[in-house]
């Protein structure tokens, strides 16, 4: 089968918060755009302030965003900043909701190059340390029922700064989330 060729781009690295959820630590990163400078630390700052605010209401008050970080292509974390306040979640979980280590849920997309460039994955994975069995019994659920979820896929789908594929192309983030349990975690640590 006929690939498309790869954009001669590539994103410079990520742009990752660092959080705990319960008493678990955690990441969640997304590429840079390709445009984007990595030593620029007052832009990317200023970035990682509005993206912890946006992910904030997606998470209960059992995840808290601690700090920031660049991280290289290859993952080595380049540059790291504590928040003055950390970030507490904000979202009202269900009355169903039940605590869980190993619950995830993630909005996922593909890259938008140049017409005739192959498109990236792209994902954006949170433990929510929650899961709502009414609403995880799917695998996906439309972003329109987690309002917290559908405001961080605007802002990813709007971003010039971060929300790219590998290449460094800007994301187009879907319409739904997944929900998992995620297998390591749940081995570990139970559901």
């Amino acid at each position: 089968m006929t690939e498309l060729p790869a954009p001669t781009t590539l994103s410079p690295g990520k742009l990752e918060l660092l959080y705990t959820a319960g008493l678990l630590p955690h990441k969640v990163g997304t590429n840079f755009n390709e445009t984007v400078t990595i030593t620029d630390v007052s832009t990317i700052r200023t970035e990682a302030i509005a993206l912890a605010a946006v992910v904030g209401p997606c998470v209960p008050s059992t995840v808290v965003i601690n700090s920031w970080r660049i991280t290289n292509p290859s993952g080595v974390s380049l540059y790291e900043e504590a928040f003055a306040t950390p970030i507490v979640g904000s979202y009202t979980l269900p009355t169903d909701a039940i605590q869980s280590e190993s619950a995830t849920f993630s909005l996922t997309g593909k890259g938008a190059p140049d017409v005739g460039l192959k498109q990236g994955q792209i994902r954006y994975e949170l433990f929510g340390n929650y899961y709502d069995p009414l609403i995880w019994t799917y695998p996906t659920a439309a972003v329109s029922t987690h309002t917290g979820l559908a405001a961080l896929r605007t802002f990813l789908n709007s971003s010039t700064v971060t929300g790219c594929d590998f290449y460094g192309s800007p994301g187009v983030w879907r319409n739904y989330y997944t929900t998992q349990i995620n297998a390591h975690y749940q081995k570990k640590y139970g559901i």
